[in-house]
């Protein structure tokens, strides 16, 4: 179905405050944050400061790294439903 392939958060090494596909998103990391995300090869997070960070796909699992601290920002991932 197509809800399967929504975009969806696999494991992270983050506190999440908030969470949502194509919106906001804010999460605490008290190390460098790590964030394994499936079916997310479209999705990039970009920060309030305008900072964009990309993922690495490799399979289904996109992955990636983020400075520690706190988040706060949005989960961009064009062309796929909410």
């Amino acid at each position: 179905s197509q809800n399967s392939k929504k975009p969806y958060l696999a494991s992270a090494n983050v506190v999440i405050n908030n969470w949502q596909v194509n919106g906001p998103v804010s999460f605490k990391a008290w190390v460098p944050a790590s964030l394994d995300l499936m079916n997310a090869r479209s999705c990039e997070f970009v920060s309030n400061l305008g900072e964009h960070f990309k993922g690495v796909t490799r399979a289904n699992v996109t992955h990636f790294n983020l400075p520690k601290g706190q988040f706060y920002g949005y989960l961009n991932c064009n062309g796929v439903a909410r």
